[in-house]
């Protein structure tokens, strides 16, 4: 199968802490179904693998879910559900995990309801208290932002954040839980927004940063 560039895999122990005990995690990768619209892939969705966190070996489990190119997969802190954003499709969908199977308990799009253009989604992701989820659309320019059920793993969209530039490649919410930076691809930049606790709800900040074609964003603790 053809795998993601980055494969999207989720230890879900690790979700909120650094460093964890050893021992055996379930390992989930998207992988694309249909790369392009004039080429076929054997790949049918969400691959799992068992994996040995003292030896570092894998054991294959094989096809968890059936679904259509599967961009990003994210765990919620809670380790119950699984988050997927569908690249070509522009939706998301949600996963309920028993053990290394998953269970397909909701589809939503990642769109207004009035647009008309293209668009294909890039990044997923869940604040570190799990009641909010974002996607970004590149085509539309925007993220999306969802609230989340932690008990049910359900999302509700709650609108959409203008990226501030063009082809939002990439996102990620900053240690603190309180900023989320948009790397736009196409815009050349990439832009720092608040995340109100309440409400889960991005503003932008006005800090901005220049740099050609940005795809990925990480943070490190300075020394």
């Amino acid at each position: 199968m053809r795998c993601l560039a980055v494969i999207s895999s989720l230890l879900f122990s690790l979700a909120t802490t650094a460093y964890a005990q050893s021992g055996d995690y379930f390992v989930y990768a998207g992988s694309y179904t249909n790369p392009t619209p004039t080429t076929t892939s054997a790949s049918k969705g969400i691959y799992a693998w068992r994996f040995d966190s003292k030896t570092g070996a894998l054991t294959p489990i094989g096809l968890v879910a059936e679904t259509v190119n599967p961009a990003h997969v994210w765990g919620h802190p809670n380790g119950k559900f699984l988050y997927v954003n569908h690249e070509t499709d522009s939706k998301v969908s949600v996963f309920e995990v028993n053990g290394a199977s998953l269970k397909q308990i909701q589809t939503l799009s990642t769109l207004p309801a009035d647009h008309k253009g293209n668009n294909t989604t890039a990044e997923i992701q869940i604040d570190q208290t799990g009641k909010w989820l974002y996607v970004t659309n590149r085509g539309h320019d925007s993220i999306a932002h969802y609230a989340v059920d932690a008990a049910k793993g359900t999302l509700t969209l709650v609108g959409h954040t203008p990226s501030g530039g063009r082809t939002p490649r990439n996102i990620a919410i900053d240690p603190t839980n309180r900023y989320l930076i948009a790397a736009n691809q196409n815009g050349d930049n990439i832009v720092v927004f608040g995340i109100d606790q309440k409400t889960g709800a991005l503003t932008p900040t006005g800090a901005t940063g220049q740099v050609p074609q940005p795809g990925g964003v990480y943070f490190v603790k300075a020394q």
